[in-house]
């Protein structure tokens, strides 16, 4: 929890959420929620030994209640505590939210209200975002965040998405919340990358690893994504090669792809694979839409 930040704001909040569950005798509640908080990271540091101060005087006062579990306070509940109280205070919220979603010069404010959106408890909220994914082109990073937040929000079945002209069908129960959700497939692309790149360029793997991600995140769901889904291992070479191609070529400014190849073990009946997810990668990387 040390990537979660508390805020003045935020830190306002939470102490008048302590007052009203000491002055109502929530003490394990309270308890409970220290234990988070100061699993958190601090701006304001008088605070954090303030709240120790507290939660130490609460275990010694009420020993009975010390059993609250702080994995209960996980950073989704702490989330939907706080936009709870921020639709509480303002009724339009929500709606203000829907009016960043329709940005679509901002992909950077539509992460964002995706990202409270899945959160808020609204049912009117789930037919909203299907209306609005299904209804026009938005980039395939905000479509994919789309979908994460249906699930999320515990919706399921089939939602037809418009991408470069066509249309994608995709079931939102499907949809991976993390790498590791992703089909095996998949992952033995990063596998073969990092074993390979261990021995070699021990950097690389971490930074085109997260770049795969958001690569494999953006064609989720097109006929791209379900030919990678469908390879075998000898495939998962072949990408993890054009990858390390790539990135070569980005961090040194060109690539030996002779020794590449034979890194990978790139045979004949491969190369034309190779040159094609080559394509594809660098493509994407100069900022292509992959159809």
């Amino acid at each position: 929890m040390e990537n979660v930040v508390l805020m003045p704001q935020t830190v306002e909040y939470y102490q008048k959420e302590l007052t009203r569950m000491l002055e109502t005798e929530r003490y394990d509640e309270a308890i409970r929620l220290l234990n988070f908080l100061l699993h958190c990271s601090f701006v304001d540091h008088r605070t954090e030994e303030e709240w120790r101060s507290l939660l130490h005087w609460l275990q010694t006062m009420f020993p009975e209640h010390e059993n609250g579990r702080e994995e209960e306070w996980s950073e989704e509940a702490i989330r939907r505590q706080v936009l709870r109280r921020k639709t509480e205070l303002d009724r339009s919220y929500t709606d203000k939210l829907y009016g960043m979603l329709q940005q679509t010069d901002s992909p950077e404010k539509q992460m964002l209200a995706l990202e409270q959106l899945m959160h808020i408890e609204d049912p009117g909220i789930d037919e909203y975002l299907r209306l609005w994914l299904c209804g026009q082109p938005l980039h395939p990073l905000i479509q994919f965040k789309g979908l994460q937040a249906l699930k999320i929000r515990g919706e399921t079945g089939a939602i037809c998405l418009p991408r470069s002209g066509r249309n994608i069908l995709v079931n939102i129960e499907d949809t991976p919340l993390s790498p590791d959700e992703f089909p095996e497939q998949v992952a033995e692309v990063m596998q073969t990358l990092q074993h390979v790149s261990d021995s070699t360029e021990p950097d690389l793997y971490q930074f085109a690893g997260q770049m795969w991600e958001l690569f494999i995140s953006s064609v989720y769901g097109t006929a791209l994504y379900n030919r990678l889904c469908g390879h075998g291992p000898e495939s998962a070479d072949a990408w993890a090669a054009a990858i390390h191609t790539v990135f070569a070529e980005i961090v040194h400014g060109k690539a030996n792809r002779g020794d590449i190849v034979e890194l990978y073990g790139i045979t004949a009946n491969l190369q034309s694979e190779y040159n094609e997810a080559y394509q594809i990668l660098q493509a994407f990387f100069r900022g292509a839409q992959i159809k």
